[in-house]
């Protein structure tokens, strides 16, 4: 038996991840705000933490409920790929996608990002086209299941 024990890095990249998580709901409900999350707040960490043990099971059922999103989180990297996709997308720069250029921004192979995509467009989530499948369509049911799972999510 190994305890394990986060690094401050794991802690500081945690707190960070909250921050992005809060942020649409101090966007939108400003007054009072979520400025602890916001600040970096190590007491508020733990504490959400803590209380966040209690709703595993409700994560398992957002995640049951969303199979689109779950193909993707269930690859090494797939969801933020999915992010990143959808970023390039609302752009308006999804065309030439380089398979190695997401892969190494994202600590994976050009391979397993073109088998990902593969694997979306096989499921109807994006549509691949032109050379090497570098043109990439997000279809609008991924975009709607992405909407969804997020707002399932907060």
């Amino acid at each position: 038996m190994r305890i394990l024990i986060p690094t401050a890095k794991m802690m500081s990249l945690d707190r960070e991840w909250l921050v992005y998580h809060y942020t649409p709901l101090h966007v939108m409900f400003p007054d009072p705000g979520y400025g602890e999350p916001m600040t970096h707040d190590a007491a508020f960490q733990r504490a959400q933490r803590l209380v966040a043990l209690d709703f595993s099971g409700k994560g398992a059922e957002i995640m049951a409920n969303n199979p689109a999103v779950m193909r993707f989180m269930g690859r090494d990297s797939g969801v933020v790929v999915l992010i990143k996709l959808i970023q390039m997308s609302t752009a308006g720069n999804a065309k030439d996608l380089s398979y190695s250029d997401i892969g190494v921004r994202f600590g994976v192979s050009r391979t397993h990002v073109r088998a990902l995509l593969e694997d979306a467009a096989e499921h109807g989530d994006v549509s691949l086209s032109g050379r090497g499948g570098r043109l990439v369509a997000l279809q609008p049911s991924i975009l709607q299941a992405f909407d969804r799972f997020l707002a399932d999510a907060m």
